[in-house]
């Protein structure tokens, strides 16, 4: 999914006449799970540049440190939820470099209210970790 979303889509929209497509400006989103994907994608890139920024609506996050995600991850990757790790959102944030500068937005919907936060995250390594 990794190589297809951020590879092979891309690729295959640039070839696609008539689509007035800017993909030096593209971002990505998803809802729960595919939320808590889009964030990640967007940290394993960042470097790279390949998204704006991320967004997610009502995303799981942290899987590896879930009972349901340690289940998926022991069932279906070698290494288990250790080798999750590198695909879990709340652990690639931590290993961000110092001063990156996040542009994500997380919208959380519970029964009561709907609550929109824009974050911008800065980084900062040995010590406190993300500062939102």
């Amino acid at each position: 999914m990794y190589t297809y979303i951020t590879s092979e889509l891309p690729s295959l929209l640039r070839t696609l006449d008539g689509l007035p497509l800017d993909l030096t400006r593209q971002s990505i989103f998803g809802h729960s799970m595919g939320g808590h994907g889009a964030i990640a994608l967007y940290l394993r890139t960042i470097t790279a540049g390949a998204y704006k920024s991320a967004s997610a609506f009502a995303p799981a996050l942290n899987p590896t440190n879930g009972q349901w995600g340690i289940k998926a991850f022991n069932g279906y990757l070698q290494d288990g939820a250790k080798e999750g790790e590198k695909w879990d959102s709340t652990c690639l944030i931590w290993e961000m470099p110092e001063g990156t500068r996040l542009n994500v937005l997380i919208d959380v919907v519970s029964a009561l209210y709907l609550r929109s936060s824009v974050f911008e995250v800065d980084v900062h390594s040995g010590g406190g970790g993300p500062v939102l």
